[in-house]
């Protein structure tokens, strides 16, 4: 299996996004520093990038 790369908006809008894609995304964005929208509104923390 090869890693996909493109990357993943949990809004929501998603239907088949089940809990186990979302704990993988937060898990991902723990180790990667990527912060994903969650909501359908732009956070402004968003922006920042993890050093």
């Amino acid at each position: 299996m090869s890693e996909e790369t493109s990357s993943v908006i949990l809004d929501g809008t998603n239907p088949t996004l089940d809990v186990s894609d979302l704990s993988y995304e937060f898990e991902k964005a723990r180790f990667t520093g990527n912060i994903t929208r969650i909501t359908t509104k732009q956070a402004p923390l968003n922006d920042l990038t993890v050093i």
